[in-house]
């Protein structure tokens, strides 16, 4: 194999180095996306849901400006998605499990 394999590929951004607007765009174009893949049955599985306890507090952590904001739109954007049946679990930065039902 050569080492070519990811040639002419666009790299994605990184929703931590995006700019605050990019931010909220990114996140919701991935779920927006994402969730239309998943069939019926399947799980939507996401972490960093609690973010240190940030997401409650919609606090932000030191030199994340934004992330918070960006974190609770995610866990907004499954919870308010009536085909999926989601939970939180308080595992480290916390695991979002959804499921799909319709």
């Amino acid at each position: 194999m050569s080492g070519d394999r990811g040639a002419g590929r666009r790299r994605p951004s990184s929703i931590y180095s995006a700019s605050g607007e990019d931010r909220s765009d990114l996140v919701a174009a991935v779920f927006r996306t994402g969730r239309d893949r998943i069939r019926v049955g399947g799980l939507w599985l996401c972490d960093n849901t609690i973010w240190s306890g940030h997401v409650a507090t919609a606090t932000d952590k030191e030199g994340q400006d934004g992330v918070t904001a960006f974190i609770r739109e995610r866990n907004r954007l499954v919870a308010e998605d009536t085909r999926y049946v989601g939970s939180i679990m308080p595992i480290r930065d916390g695991v979002m499990t959804a499921l799909r039902i319709e």
